[in-house]
């Protein structure tokens, strides 16, 4: 098959990462495989409206230029084009750079209203949806007092966050917009059972299927070194409110006031410089170095709010790390809770530091939990996964 992959840019996410691993083994399996992606962003996207994050597109433009195939944080075998850009008001002036293909998948909303006015002989038109790409309305404390008026099951907001409007007037436009995206002539494919569930019950809208991430397993394994007697956790860095920043300052306040761990932080730089006194930064590490991290930590705390199917708890289970998670994204379809995780609410800074401090005290418990995690993880695997999408492709030919 001739497949594209039209990505909103290729700067380092794990829904990126997602897309470039099934490339990597589309091409690998004898598929002709492109991933396109602009030079300039869609102005649909309004992610750079301020000076600084001018200067920051541009910065990041010109490190493309200078590397052969724009991407310099992961491998990719197959061909990578950069194209002026992808906004669909002028795509017609462009897509004859856009390679004709049997299938063409839209990876992100922005790009769906692309891949919807493409010509036919861009053949099958599909939508990979990875989360419900709402990010104003998530990081609104507002929409989450609504949605919780809603519904009691905390686990049910993000499906229900369909029916609140946000305040916000561009939060309202963003959220207009990615719920039209939902609603185009392109065949689904998710990632998650509660990201199906939201399109076909709210946006009336069939999918092809759940085919839930993996780990790359040649990457992500034990490799501890033994360097610390102390009891040592690992959380993910990111300066965003739905990603769970205010409740992972929480936690790191507790823990590190009452016991005597290490604390380790990775990702992007924490703001606020009162937390240095108990945490260890890791920002901008490699692959390796994460492996490295995940193996020599006891604990992996993920404490988002709402996640499409998050790759990292996954990767920590591969490297036989106890895993502490908000009940959200993928973690329903993959995590057990007490067997192969501790699963708590998301939003609830309480049970997050409970179940942290369980397994603190408890040895056996999180002894437990690494062991059967990593027996778990060892059943996803990318290539699994990839029959999967290729057979999904395969069925959806025109």
């Amino acid at each position: 098959m001739k497949i594209n992959f039209v990505l909103p840019g290729i700067g380092l996410s794990g829904g990126n990462r997602v897309v470039f691993e099934y490339a990597n083994r589309l091409t690998s399996r004898g598929h002709t495989v492109t991933i396109l992606y602009p030079t300039v962003p869609s102005a649909m996207s309004e992610t750079w409206t301020s000076v600084r994050a001018r200067i920051n597109q541009a910065s990041k433009t010109l490190r493309r230029w200078l590397t052969p195939n724009g991407v310099d944080w992961f491998d990719i075998e197959a061909d990578v084009r950069q194209i002026p850009t992808l906004s669909p008001d002028i795509i017609r002036f462009f897509q004859h750079r856009v390679p004709d293909a049997d299938i063409t998948i839209a990876t992100a909303w922005q790009t769906a209203y692309t891949v919807a006015a493409f010509d036919d002989c861009k053949g099958t038109k599909m939508h990979f949806i990875q989360h419900y790409e709402i990010w104003d309305t998530w990081n609104s404390d507002q929409t989450w007092e609504v949605v919780s008026s809603l519904t009691d099951d905390a686990s049910s907001y993000p499906i229900e966050m369909y029916e609140v409007t946000p305040l916000n007037s561009k939060a309202k436009k963003q959220k207009e917009l990615v719920d039209r995206s939902y609603q185009l002539p392109l065949r689904k494919i998710t990632i998650s059972s509660w990201l199906e569930e939201l399109i076909e019950t709210k946006f009336d809208q069939n999918t092809a299927g759940v085919i839930t991430n993996s780990v790359n397993h040649s990457l992500f394994y034990p490799d501890s070194t033994g360097e610390s007697s102390k009891t040592s956790i690992l959380i993910p860095s990111r300066n965003i409110p739905w990603k769970g920043e205010r409740e992972a300052k929480e936690l790191i306040q507790a823990i590190g006031d009452s016991y005597d761990v290490e604390i380790h932080t990775y990702g992007e730089k924490m703001k606020n410089e009162s937390y240095s006194e108990h945490v260890n930064q890791h920002p901008n590490i490699s692959d390796d170095e994460l492996r490295h991290l995940y193996s020599n930590s006891d604990i992996f705390v993920i404490p988002s709010w709402v996640e499409g199917c998050q790759l990292p708890p996954l990767e920590a289970m591969a490297c036989k790390c106890a895993v502490v998670a908000t009940n959200v994204g993928g973690v329903p379809d993959y995590a057990e809770d007490g067997v192969t995780a501790s699963v708590v609410p998301p939003r609830d800074s309480s049970a997050l530091i409970n179940a942290v401090s369980e397994l603190i005290e408890n040895e056996e418990q999180r002894k437990r939990l690494q062991q059967e995690g990593h027996k778990k993880v060892k059943s996803y695997t990318w290539e699994d996964a990839t029959d999967e999408f290729e057979q999904t492709l395969k069925r959806n030919l025109t």
